[in-house]
This record gives C-alpha cells, structure tokens and sequence, in this order.
C-alpha cells in the first residue's frame, strides 16, 4: 500500500492543505487520487505543531475503467408517431361519459392512458395525467411529452374522435397546472397539440368544458382529439 504524508496547518480559523491538489496538472497521476482517508482524528485544539495524516490509496488493478463522458438518447418527434384513435360511431357518443371527479381520479388507474409533462410552446413544463373518458385512443410509451403550439377557438362545430381529461400529476405540479388553466380561460382559447393524423384540443375549465363533461372540476381540463384534416383557425 502507498502512503502519502499531508501536513496540515490551521490558520485564521480554517484548515489549510499545504500539499498540491492531487489532479492539478496531472503532476502525480490519477492512481495518486486519495479515496479514503484513516481514522485517526485531528487534535481538537489545533496546536502549533502541525498534524499528519495518512491516506490510502487503492491498488491500480482496483481502480474503475473509463466512464464516457457524454450519453446520447434518441428523442421520437411526436408527429412521426403513429396514434390510435376512432371515430365514435353514433351511439357510442349517445352513450353516459366515464368522467370521473377529481376525488375519484387517482382510483380510476383503469382510465389513465398516459402520463408525462406538458408544455406551451416549449416553456411552462408541468407533469401531467391524461385519462381517457370516452371513445378509443393511445399514446405510445416512447412520447413522454407534449408541447401545445398553438391555441385555437373552442371546437364547437366538430365531433370528438375521443374525449379526455387532463389534471396535475401530482400535488407538487397543482400550482403549474392552475397556471396553464387559467392562461387559456384568460385568453377564451383552447391549446392545440398537432399529433400527425389527429390533434388535440385542450380545453380549459369552464362552460364549454362543462358542456361535455359535466363533472369536470376546476383544477382539469378536457382533451378533444380530432381529425388533423378538420382543423383551422389555429394562431
């Protein structure tokens, strides 16, 4: 085992290393790194005498391999996704909603479709769930986040291929999710996520919002996926 002697002085109430840095310049190389140190304990009055002590370092064989220093990952662009969603037939849309309270949201594990962080064009990232409340459509597992660049007028003339409801992950994201609600009640707009095929309308709380899902509370809101092809009017 080698051992290094490091002579330590106290000055002006701080404890000073005389020794160089162990990595500056690459003057003692790296199997001279200290990783431990021994248990001996310092003088608690500090005396004049300066104080030693010993540091082991590790055989060479022991030490770790070269760690990379950059990861990559490859990010899917949601547009080139494939989403699954149908048109609801006639009775299908005569049919009671499944649209649970906000009491009731975190028992109705059976109805959450996805979960993950939304965005306003790329800003204002908070984490969302997303349960499905009627017709049929997913999200695959590799999007973990959807961005709204867009806000449009409420999609009163068109028919939904699926409803949805959106609410805060968790509490640590109601106060971000309040936010965004109220931005678009403010702006009487609704967000719009572009999904290739489909798209998303997201509705704040409100009386449009209450139209199709009466038991919405005031901390959600409504996602109204459409077909691409209908939409206009987007700013």
């Amino acid at each position: 085992m080698i051992v290094i002697k490091i002579k330590m002085s106290y000055r002006f109430g701080c404890l000073r290393e005389r020794s160089r840095s162990p990595i500056r310049r690459n003057q003692t190389g790296a199997n001279s790194f200290p990783t431990t140190f021994s248990p001996h304990k310092f003088h608690n009055d500090f005396s004049a005498s300066d104080s030693a002590r010993e540091i082991s370092l590790p055989h060479p064989h022991d030490l770790p391999l070269e760690i990379p220093q950059t990861l990559t990952f490859e990010l899917r662009n949601p547009q080139e996704v494939d989403y699954l969603a149908t048109k609801l037939s006639e009775e299908e849309w005569k049919k009671p909603m499944n649209c649970p309270s906000p009491s009731q949201s975190t028992d109705c594990d059976d109805n959450l479709i996805w979960s993950g962080f939304l965005s306003r064009s790329k800003r204002h990232k908070v984490g969302v769930d997303i349960y499905l409340i009627k017709g049929h459509f997913e999200l695959p597992s590799s999007v973990y986040h959807l961005d709204i660049p867009f806000r449009s007028p409420f999609p009163v003339s068109h028919r939904p291929l699926a409803l949805l409801k959106l609410e805060s992950s968790n509490n640590t994201q109601d106060d971000l999710f309040k936010t965004c609600i109220e931005y678009f009640s403010n702006k009487h707009r609704a967000g719009y996520i572009p999904l290739g095929k489909q798209g998303i309308y997201v509705i704040p709380y409100g009386n449009f919002a209450k139209s199709l899902c009466s038991d919405i509370g005031h901390n959600q809101m409504l996602g109204f996926v459409v077909d691409a092809s209908v939409i206009e009017d987007v700013e």
